[in-house]
């Protein structure tokens, strides 16, 4: 967040903040709320709030979900969330130990003198 700050304008890092106070403390890093409640969180006049979720929107810091007119918006800060980064690679298959019955099946036996 140091490092994004100084790159925001004044509106935009204070949307971000508020967005970052109501999602931080959430499992999946949403939250639900009103444009008019988001404007009063944020401390943004309501007519300067759609440019600033459209600025942030953009540089991919937020994610939007709109809710229509019935629901609220839902909004997702995407820096507090991680993903698994996949490079192409199939994920590594789970350790297991060989049991005995695979040295079993195999005719080994520890028992005795390896052949010459």
């Amino acid at each position: 967040m140091a490092e994004l700050a100084p790159t925001l304008y004044e509106g935009q890092l204070r949307l971000l903040l508020a967005l970052a106070s109501l999602t931080e403390r959430t499992q999946d890093h949403t939250a639900s709320i009103s444009t008019r409640e988001l404007s009063k969180l944020a401390k943004l006049s309501e007519s300067a709030l759609p440019a600033a979720l459209k600025a942030v929107e953009e540089r991919a810091l937020i994610t939007v979900r709109h809710g229509g007119t019935i629901r609220s918006n839902r909004y997702m800060v995407n820096f507090f969330t991680t993903r698994r980064a996949s490079f192409g690679e199939a994920p590594p298959a789970p350790f297991r130990e060989a049991g005995a019955p695979l040295l079993q099946m195999q005719g080994v036996s520890f028992t005795e003198a390896p052949p010459n």
